[in-house]
């Protein structure tokens, strides 16, 4: 039960969505196989899931590149792109080694490894706008496209430290 539920939610992190089981069938079955015997950690999952033929068809070749790096983020970081520097950086890989590279390049970050380690799966890490964490996450998973400069400025006032008058 508990590696059906780890599948399931793999599918629903990086697919977006539950699958139906005639493509688990025909494109995961051996991926789900080799994570039941225990050959490859969740973590391998993940990555064979991201580089299948059903997520590079869905996510990779009818968008640009901008938006195969927010997508790429999204599913197996749990987060929106950090920043224009982020997406150079991921661009340059997608355009030099491809798709897989890519996914690789994130599954195999220390952030990944930080984050969810080789058995969990990876989840939307920010789904509220914490007040001084990551004011910008929220609008930059809203966005189409990353590429402008605009930053979203927190609603509150900074306040001085107890026993300060400033």
């Amino acid at each position: 039960m508990a590696l059906e539920n780890v599948i399931k939610a793999a599918y629903r992190q990086v697919f977006e969505r539950d699958l139906d089981p005639y493509i688990v069938e025909n494109e995961f079955s051996s991926l789900e196989s080799k994570l039941g015997n225990g050959e490859i950690t969740v973590k391998e999952f993940i990555e064979g899931l991201g580089c299948s033929s059903l997520y590079i068809k869905e996510f990779y070749t009818p968008h640009p590149n901008t938006k195969v790096i927010e997508l790429g983020t999204k599913h197996f970081l749990g987060r929106a792109p950090l920043n224009q520097e982020e997406i150079r950086k991921y661009n340059q890989v997608l355009a030099t080694k491809g798709v897989r590279a890519f996914v690789s390049a994130l599954v195999n970050s220390m952030e990944y490894l930080q984050t969810f380690n080789e058995d969990e799966v990876p989840y939307r890490r920010f789904p509220t706008l914490p007040a001084a964490n990551f004011p910008n996450t929220e609008r930059l998973y809203q966005k189409l496209t990353k590429q402008n400069d605009e930053l979203v400025v927190p609603s509150f006032e900074p306040v001085a430290p107890f026993g300060r008058n400033s």
